[in-house]
């Protein structure tokens, strides 16, 4: 497998949960935030990032691939002295027809 110039990964990388042009082989990473989670002390949110996965049916197992991979770079990542931690696998996601979704959750604890 032939490693792709990085503008063009990086044109793949989406940073909302937004698309309608993925075709033939084309994939598509998505990394966007849900909406915060409360918790039991008023001053502290529970901050979701979410990186959704989409592939042809065909290339299903690099969708599972991948999400590996992300897994293994998110967890336990440190940004702007946040950590972020895995907080599950969101299973079969919509897409597009011929396509495949997979999802991953990850969350921090920040004050507000």
């Amino acid at each position: 497998m032939q490693e792709a110039p990085l503008e063009e990964i990086t044109q793949r990388i989406m940073q909302r949960n937004e698309w309608d042009d993925l075709t033939g082989n084309a994939m598509r990473i998505n990394i966007y935030y849900r909406p915060s989670r409360p918790t039991r002390n008023e001053i502290v949110e529970n901050v979701v990032l979410q990186v959704d996965v989409h592939a042809p049916v065909q290339k299903e197992h690099l969708a599972y691939r991948i999400m590996g991979r992300v897994k293994r770079l998110l967890h336990k990542y440190r940004v702007n002295g946040r950590t972020y931690y895995f907080d599950g696998m969101l299973g079969d996601l919509a897409t597009m027809p011929g396509f495949v979704c997979v999802g991953s959750r990850f969350n921090y604890y920040a004050t507000i």
